[in-house]
C-alpha cells in the first residue's frame, strides 16, 4: 500500500521544535512504515535537510509552498501548487491513498479525489465546537484581533476585511464532505463534524493521537534541567506550548499569588514558542507575552515565571521529568498532545475541561478537570496536588497506565492503516 502523507501548513517536517499536528503526522508516518505500508510525506522546505531524502523509513518530499491570505492577518495556507505536486508524484509512484491533515492541506489536494480518482483520507484535528465565553477582562475588545484567546473570533475579525479569506475558510468545510473517510483525533471533534459540518457519523472514525511511551517515561532522568534553570529545590508547574491566549496562561499567572499562599516554594515553568511567524518570514513579538509580564509584575509574581522559549524535541522528556505537576488551562483543544506527553512520563495533569483534553485527562484517575477560565479552581487543584505527594504520585501512575495501554503510536498506527484498508476494499 502507498500512501502520500499531505503535512501540516505549519512547520516542516520532521519538526525539532513541536507542533502537535506536526508531531502527529511525523509519528504516524513513521509507525505506517514500520508495518509495511510505504509513506511518501510532503512537507514544506527546511534549511537542515534535503528536498528529497528518505527518514526511518519514511520518504519525504520538500517542496509545499505557503501563501499568506490577508497581510494584515497572517492565515497561511498551501498554495494550489501543492495539487500539482501530488499529480506529479503520483505519475511516478501511483499512490493508493491521499492523507490529508486539517483544512489548508485538504483544500489543496481534494481535486485529487475526483480528477485522479484517488481514495481521500482526511483527518480533522481542529474542534468545531470551540466555547465562546465572554472574554476574559485582560483583554480589550478593541484589541481583539490581536490579544483574543479564541481562534473562532480571531478568524471573524479577519474575514471582515478580507473576502479572500472567508471564501478560503468557508471552502475549507467542504474536504471532510468529499472524503473518502474522515479522522477525528478525539470525540469533541467527532461531535463539531457531525453538528456544524453535517457529516455522517458512520464516515466518522476516532482515532486519537498516539504518545511516544518510549521517550516519554517515568525513568527519564530530569535532574539536569533543574539544575540548568537552579531549580533543585522548587515545586515545579509545567506548562508547554505556544504561549497564546487560548492556551489560557494568564489565568495560571492571576492564580500564582492563591498558589503562593499555600505552596510558596511553586514556580511556573512555561515551555513555548514567545514569538509568531509573520507575513514577511521573520519573527514578531508575541504582544500575549508581553501582557502576561505585564500582569506577572503588577501581582510581584515575575520571579516565579520563568519562559524557556521553544524547546528541542529532544529534550521536551527532560523537562516533563523535571516537573512535579502538568498544567494545560486551555480555552480549545483538539486532541492535547502534551497532556498526553505528560501522562505518559508519569505526571498528573490539571486542565481545563474542554476539546479532547477529557478522553485523556479522567478527573480524578490521573489529573483533575476544572471549568473553562476557572482561577479559584485551578489554584485550588493545584495546591492539592502539590501538596500531597501520595495523590500525585497515584494519579502519574494511573496516567502511565492509560497511555500505555490506549495512545501507544504503534496502536494508532495499525488503527489508521485498516481504515485505509478498509477503504480500498470498499468498492
Amino acid at each position: 500500500m502507498k500512501v502520500c502523507m499531505v503535512g501540516s501548513d505549519g512547520l516542516p517536517l520532521p519538526s525539532t521544535y513541536g507542533g502537535g499536528v506536526e508531531r502527529h503526522i511525523w509519528e504516524l508516518s513513521k509507525n505506517l512504515a514500520k508495518h509495511g505500508t510505504v509513506v511518501h510525506l510532503l512537507t514544506l522546505p527546511s534549511k537542515d535537510h534535503q528536498n528529497e531524502e528518505e527518514l526511518e523509513g519514511v520518504r519525504i518530499h520538500r517542496g509545499m509552498i505557503l501563501h499568506f491570505v490577508d497581510r494584515q492577518f497572517p492565515y497561511a495556507h498551501p498554495s494550489f501548487d501543492l495539487y500539482a505536486l501530488v499529480k506529479s508524484l503520483d505519475r511516478s509512484f501511483d499512490f493508493d491513498i491521499i492523507h490529508a491533515h486539517n483544512g489548508p492541506p485538504g483544500l489543496a489536494v481534494l481535486p485529487s479525489k475526483f480528477l485522479g480518482r484517488k481514495k481521500l483520507i482526511f483527518t480533522e484535528h481542529t474542534p468545531y465546537l470551540i466555547p465562546l465565553p465572554t472574554p476574559p477582562r485582560v483583554f480589550g475588545t478593541s484589541a481583539i484581533s490581536e490579544h483574543t484567546p479564541y481562534l473562532a473570533l480571531l478568524l471573524s475579525e479577519a474575514r471582515k476585511r478580507s473576502i479572500k479569506l472567508k471564501i478560503l475558510t468557508a471552502s475549507e468545510a467542504f474536504v471532510p464532505k468529499f472524503a473518502s473517510k474522515v479522522i477525528a483525533i478525539s470525540s469533541e471533534v467527532v461531535d463539531g463534524l457531525v453538528k456544524k459540518v453535517g457529516i455522517p457519523h458512520e464516515r466518522i472514525i476516532h482515532v486519537p493521537n498516539g504518545v511516544d511511551i518510549d521517550r516519554f517515561n517515568p525513568s527519564v532522568d530530569g535532574t539536569k534541567v533543574k539544575a540548568r534553570l537552579g531549580l533543585e529545590d522548587k515545586k515545579i508547574m509545567l506548562f508547554v506550548g505556544r504561549v497564546s491566549g487560548g492556551k489560557g496562561v494568564h489565568n495560571i499567572v492571576n492564580a500564582l499569588p492563591t498558589i503562593l499562599e499555600s505552596v510558596p516554594d511553586v514556580v511556573f515553568l512555561i515551555v513555548g514558542a514567545m514569538e509568531y511567524f509573520s507575513i514577511n518570514g521573520k519573527f514578531v513579538p508575541n504582544r500575549y507575552y508581553q501582557y502576561l509580564l505585564e500582569i506577572a509584575n503588577r501581582l510581584r509574581v515575575r520571579d516565579k515565571l520563568i519562559f524557556t522559549g521553544p524547546v528541542h524535541d529532544d529534550e521536551l522528556p527532560r523537562y516533563y521529568a523535571a516537573c512535579d505537576l502538568f498544567v494545560l488551562p486551555s480555552y480549545h483543544e483538539g486532541f492535547s498532545l502534551v497532556s498526553a506527553e505528560a501522562l505518559a512520563s508519569g505526571k498528573p495533569v490539571i486542565a481545563t475541561r474542554c476539546g479532547g483534553v477529557t478522553d485523556i485527562v479522567r478527573d480524578g484517575y490521573d489529573g483533575f478537570l476544572v471549568p473553562i477560565g476557572d482561577e479559584e479552581a485551578l489554584a485550588d487543584r493545584i495546591i492539592t496536588v502539590l501538596n500531597d505527594r501520595r495523590l500525585a504520585r497515584r494519579l502519574g501512575e494511573n496516567g502511565r497506565k492509560l497511555m500505555e495501554q490506549n495512545f501507544t503510536w504503534e496502536s494508532i498506527a495499525i488503527k489508521v492503516k485498516k481504515v485505509y484498508e478498509d477503504v480500498l476494499n470498499s468498492h
